[in-house]
């Protein structure tokens, strides 16, 4: 195992706790002070430009919309063919429109077609809609698509900004192949030739208003390298661009208010004097005479990442990005000054999302901060500006029960509508959040993992499920045994799922296992202990070197799809399981009993909260919307009903609408064409009765699988020392851990100086 494999044991722990929190951060957020419009209600905004207050907006259905910036009241006014994922010119009607950008050149609205370049004017002289091309005119729109060298395709860049100044298209963007970068250029609409831009790192470019333009850049393979923390947080800056001479001036910094630093930073556009931009889940206004920032919108969500087009239309904010479609906010409203309900740990989840839908009257603000340490979350809770109000936390990785012991958690049990929900759930899951029977916090997810055997694979060697392991000791046993059983004449299967990484998540998998069991026996951790010990014997047993040398693998594959045992089978989320694995719930000892260590995520109410009502309820409308095929089944034994896939009705419908057609179609077709309508139709009844076997992303079978083999299983995991610890004693830990797999320290002094590390952590945390 490599010095920089072994540094990451203890963040694979902590990653493995946390990824929950990331499944639920990485759902998109939605607008306040403003409502995502679209034609139906599963179309989104591609594409948006203005003229004055009113924005013509493009669908991905390719439906052209105008509306009024400051109010929700689209009018269609025709449609076009939206070419948004097209790489290559797409096939047409005679005369069809196609374009996938929206620009105004000249005064004139016009959109572009990026694969074929042809440019078209969608209004008349009279304003009224009629899209016709802009002859003897062909842009080279190849610095949008890009081509994989080798490959044989190519990729759209993801736009982060696209005007028109002058005779000039600008565009930048992002290539998502290998370690993504940041491009710009511009094209000519005179001569249709592009200009490609050499300054780096330009991330974003906005029209000021007066004929210059305004540059955001941001180093984003910093964040795909090996570099510091320094580097890491490093802010965005902004400067004038001048694009004959391929150079930004001055530069400055763009002040964030989160971790993240320029990361965080993206959607610049400027009007009224004040740079634009989204500083995480707010719109900052940078006053470019005066250098002084504000707060001038929440947008209610998570941090949004790089990519989507800001447009400054009269005072509002017009952000169009490719998941979530227009979202419009007013600028600077009155009120903004006061602030919001704040929302700790939160990164734009749906959850979290309908409470913003709901609520427009409610600003809402996420926290752009994370951390675990205990001094800091209490600090930023008493903090006067920009104080947590709720706080959502992982149980077994925050200090969630230090800080109801020093109360600063809010009791809920006042609030019956609250209680009334809590009490519907397993009593082990809220066990944690009580003291003295009073509730200082709801459970709101859970999750864990477990592994997985791939049951084909395993028969394929003749075993059958009495040979199974059914201990973690048993499964090293059978790795270290591997190569001479069933290795060498079985090149084509890899042993576990995760090839040469596998060594790093065992091991992480080891101790997070082990220090699970201890605290289930409701001792002290210790290390010194038989079963401590006879994991690592037989972990150290096993010669993963040796193992992959038979494998018909890379040696450096991340992760290969004919293995025998998966390491990380997903447990809590229904909806997201391999199939072709089969659970294998493991004992931590042999002859012992098998459990499913759990990630509990929980909301608190920081009691000093100054919107203490609407914190209340933001927990309790947050409990109505929980993952209906995750936390809503796995935290209630009553709820047994089956979730429904979101698309099936909608799909059905259009299927059956299609059959109608084709029914239609065969009455008045003619002899020569009955054949081939009716070979359609029997298609198309063939498809609809398939559609069934995909109605329902829970079905009752998976709800009672999991009430019957995993419920009973589950421990839920609380915060250790070793979850807790500081840099310095994680360093220290890890660096022990690395003496003993390159075989510098034997096991005797191991358990020792990890018993002495650990009582030395318990008395610094007291």
């Amino acid at each position: 195992m490599t010095r920089k494999a072994l540094s990451l044991l203890l963040t694979l722990m902590l990653l493995l706790c946390s990824l929950p929190g990331w499944a639920a951060g990485m759902a998109v957020s939605v607008a306040v002070g403003g409502v995502s419009i679209s034609v139906d209600d599963d179309d989104v905004v591609t594409s948006a430009t203005n003229v004055g207050s009113t924005l013509y907006l493009l669908y991905q259905s390719g439906s052209v919309a105008t509306r009024p910036v400051d109010t929700n009241e689209p009018t269609v006014l025709g449609e076009v063919l939206n070419t948004q994922y097209y790489t290559e010119a797409p096939q047409t009607e005679e005369g069809q429109a196609r374009m996938d950008r929206l620009f105004v050149w000249d005064g004139r609205v016009c959109g572009m077609c990026t694969p074929t370049g042809e440019v078209w004017t969608l209004l008349d002289d009279a304003g009224a809609f009629a899209p016709v091309k802009v002859e003897g005119l062909t842009l080279d729109t190849s610095g949008l698509v890009f081509q994989e060298e080798g490959e044989g395709y190519s990729v759209a860049v993801e736009v982060s900004s696209f005007f028109c100044e002058g005779d000039w298209l600008y565009y930048t963007g992002m290539v998502y192949m290998g370690t993504p970068y940041a491009v710009a250029g511009r094209i000519s609409l005179e001569t249709g030739e592009k200009q490609v831009f050499a300054c780096e790192n330009l991330t974003g470019l906005a029209p000021v208003g007066d004929g210059s333009i305004m540059a955001m850049l941001y180093d984003v393979s910093a964040l795909y390298s090996v570099t510091t923390q320094a580097d890491l947080t490093k802010p965005a800056q902004y400067g004038l661009f001048d694009p004959e001479k391929d150079a930004v001036g001055t530069l400055a910094d763009i002040p964030t208010d989160s971790d993240m630093g320029g990361y965080s930073t993206s959607g610049i556009c400027v009007g009224n004097g004040t740079l634009y931009y989204l500083d995480g889940s707010r719109i900052a206004g940078l006053d470019l005479a005066s250098g002084e920032k504000r707060v001038s919108a929440y947008t209610g969500g998570g941090m949004v990442s790089n990519g989507g087009q800001a447009l400054y239309v009269e005072g509002y904010y017009v952000l169009i990005s490719g998941y979530e479609g227009l979202r419009v906010f007013k600028l600077d409203p009155e009120g903004i000054e006061n602030g919001a309900l704040t929302i700790f740990g939160e990164f734009g989840s749906n959850t979290h999302n309908a409470f913003v839908r709901s609520h427009p009257e409610i600003a809402v603000d996420v926290s752009g901060d994370y951390t675990s340490d205990i001094e800091k979350l209490t600090q930023a809770m008493v903090s006067d500006t920009g104080a947590y109000d709720v706080l959502l936390m992982g149980l077994s990785y925050m200090p969630v029960e230090r800080l109801i012991e020093k109360g600063y958690c809010a009791d809920l049990s006042q609030n019956a509508d609250i209680m009334e929900k809590v009490s519907a759930m397993y009593p082990e899951v809220v066990e944690p959040l009580m003291a003295d029977g009073k509730l200082y916090g709801v459970p709101v997810g859970m999750s864990g993992t477990c592994y997985g055997v791939n049951m084909e694979l395993w028969e394929s060697l003749g075993l059958t499920e009495e040979d199974l392991p059914t201990s973690l000791p048993e499964l090293y046993d059978f790795a270290a045994n591997w190569v001479w059983d069933y290795g060498e004449d079985h090149p084509e299967i890899s042993l576990f799922d995760l090839g040469s990484y596998s060594s790093q998540m065992l091991y992480s998998l080891l101790l997070n296992d082990y220090i699970a069991y201890m605290q289930k026996q409701g001792g002290e951790l210790a290390f010194d202990t038989p079963a401590f010990r006879r994991l690592m014997e037989g972990f150290s047993a096993i010669d993963f070197e040796e193992i992959l040398s038979v494998q018909d693998q890379d040696e450096d594959t991340y992760w290969t799809p004919d293995a025998l045992f998966s390491t990380s089978m997903s447990v809590g989320y229904l909806a997201y399981r391999d199939e072709r694995f089969q659970p294998l719930y493991l004992a931590v000892e042999e002859g012992g009993e098998p459990f499913i260590g759990m990630n509990l995520s929980v909301l608190t109410v920081n009691p000093r909260t100054k919107r203490m009502d609407e914190a209340l309820l933001y927990v309790s409308e947050y409990l109505d919307n929980l993952d209906k095929t995750s936390a809503y089944i796995t935290l209630f034994p009553d709820h047994n009903d089956p979730v429904e896939n979101d698309y099936y009705q909608t799909n059905l419908e259009s299927m059956q609408e299609s059959l109608a057609k084709m029914q239609e179609s065969l009455e008045n077709a003619s002899e020569e064409n009955r054949a081939e309508i009716e070979q359609q139709i029997q298609w198309q009844e063939e498809s609809i009765a398939d559609w069934e076997n995909y109605r329902y992303s829970v079905t009752e079978e998976q709800i009672a699988d999991y009430r019957e083999n995993v419920a009973p299983l589950v421990y839920i995991i609380r915060q250790n020392v070793f979850l807790n610890a500081d840099t310095s004693a994680t360093s220290e830990i890890n660096k022990l851990l690395m003496q003993y797999m390159e075989g510098a320290v034997n096991l005797d002094s191991l358990v020792r100086e990890l018993d002495q590390r650990v009582r030395l952590m318990q008395l610094e945390d007291q």
